[in-house]
């Protein structure tokens, strides 16, 4: 069985809703890829020290280390972190774990995901965050992106997101 861990910006509501149905989807699929995934997500309640804002940092680490495969989903709201209550500085010093690649660490376990944008729209303003741009973009592209559009699921497009969550099961399974 592989095991899939899902990073999200935690702020975002689509970001959280599509985590959401990967983790419980992928862990559920039927047919050719039943009992071959099981995906995850961090906790927050884990955090092992309420005090310190960056004491979760090494329990997602370890867990991506140990990961087969870390799906990220990035939102829009990256680049207005104002609006939205956070800056998204987690799930950017996520992603950056695998810029310098480590045994543990290798970008053919990163796949990304953007929801309801392309890559290349995903830009900080100058001085906030700039690796987000200038690092990340072309790491997730490099990586394989997959698009994610909400739209398709609103329009009641049948068959969407099974579609979707075979195409990561077969991509995770593949490898």
């Amino acid at each position: 069985m592989k095991n899939a861990y899902i990073l999200f910006n935690y702020h975002c509501e689509k970001s959280w809703m599509l985590a959401c149905c990967l983790a419980n989807g992928l862990s559920n699929l039927s047919g050719i890829y039943q009992d071959k995934i099981k995906a995850t997500l961090f906790n927050v309640a884990h955090t092992p020290d309420a005090n310190d804002e960056r004491s979760w940092f090494t329990l997602v680490k370890d867990d991506v280390e140990n990961s087969d495969f870390c799906i990220f989903l990035f939102s829009q709201e990256l680049n207005n972190p104002e609006a939205y209550g956070s800056n998204g500085a987690g799930l950017i010093s996520e992603a950056l774990l695998f810029w310098q690649e480590t045994n543990n660490l290798k970008r053919d376990k990163m796949i990304p995901i953007c929801i309801d944008f392309l890559p290349d729209q995903l830009e900080r303003p100058k001085g906030e965050y700039e690796q987000l741009q200038d690092i990340i973009v072309p790491m997730i592209k490099n990586a394989g992106v997959e698009t994610f559009n909400f739209d398709n699921i609103i329009n009641n497009k049948s068959g969407y997101l099974r579609e979707f969550m075979n195409d990561i099961a077969k991509r995770i399974v593949s490898i």
